[in-house]
This record gives structure tokens, sequence and C-alpha cells, in this order.
């Protein structure tokens, strides 16, 4: 575990929400100094208390215990590939084939079929989108 980067993270969400250390070491039920220690890596902070930390700047703290055999791959991101990467969990085997098999082919398709097929899916998702939970006759 990388503590410095943890720190550093967990620094940047409470500086952006506006929040002082003491802010935050009320939400944890800690001290201020105990907040620095963690957000500096001065020593190496309990897992119940960077859960609380993470909780008390709107951050979700996620574990992951792997056999060191297992190549780990990280990977950074925005919030709309996040949405996009849940939509796809939420599909169906089939469904999640076919959007690789499109995800594959898409940049390779030459301009008139792209433009025709993002038609076609903006049309689908204006006609679908209110529809989601409801049985819907297609043409």
């Amino acid at each position: 575990m990388n503590y410095l980067s943890i720190g550093k993270r967990l620094r940047t969400a409470r500086k952006r929400l506006g929040l002082s250390q003491f802010d935050v070491a009320e939400a944890m039920g800690c001290s201020r100094a105990q907040v620095d220690n963690i957000e500096v890596a001065r020593q190496r902070a309990p897992l119940h208390r960077l859960e609380d930390f993470s909780r008390s700047v709107g951050l979700r703290l996620i574990v992951q215990l792997a056999p060191r055999s297992d190549k780990s791959i990280t990977v950074r991101t925005t919030g709309s590939v996040v949405h996009l990467l849940d939509g796809i969990n939420e599909l169906s085997h089939e469904d999640s084939e076919l959007v690789a098999k499109m995800v594959q082919i898409l940049p390779r398709l030459p301009p008139s079929i792209r433009a025709t097929l993002s038609g076609i899916i903006v049309l689908w998702s204006e006609r679908y989108a209110d529809q989601a939970h409801s049985e819907v006759e297609t043409a």
C-alpha cells in the first residue's frame, strides 16, 4: 500500500470540499494531528481510519486482496467512463459481448458507416431513454 499517494488523494478530496483538517478530525472522531499524519504519510494509518477519512471527504475506500502472482492493473478514469463501466456491468453476457465487438470495430469503420451508426444510436437513445423499464415495440 502506498500511504503517500493515499494521503495525497485524501488531502485533495478534503480541500476540494473546503474542509479543514479540524472538520475531518471531528467527523472521524480523532485529532487534527492524526488527520495531518495520514495526509503526509507520517505513519501507517489503520484501515478503519483510512475508511473513516475517505467517508468524511466523500470517497469510497476499496480494498482488494489478490495473490502476488496475479498482475494488478490500475486505471485512472473520469466519471463519465465510470458511468459507462457501470452500465456495461449491468448488461447481459450476450450484450456485453456485442459491446466488446463494437469497441473493436468502431475505429476501423468508414466515416459514412460511423455517421449512419451514430444517427441510429442517437435516434434510439431519444426514443427508448424514457422507456427504459417499459415494454416497447420496435419497427
